[in-house]
């Protein structure tokens, strides 16, 4: 999951070295790569491994 957003976000940075590229798609781009980069951290705790508390 992490993995298929990191992607999709670095496709999108495409954008911002067009010229021809819409205002409105800027920011969406923008928008989307903040949004990703937040909801990958949110996702990380939840990869690291938990260890049991000794009884």
């Amino acid at each position: 999951m992490i993995g298929s957003r990191a992607l999709s976000a670095l496709l999108g940075i495409g954008a911002f070295f067009d010229d021809r590229a819409p205002g409105w798609v800027l920011v969406g781009v923008s928008v989307a790569i903040v949004l990703t980069a937040v909801a990958v951290v949110m996702m990380m705790p939840s990869l690291r491994l938990r260890r049991a508390k000794p009884a």
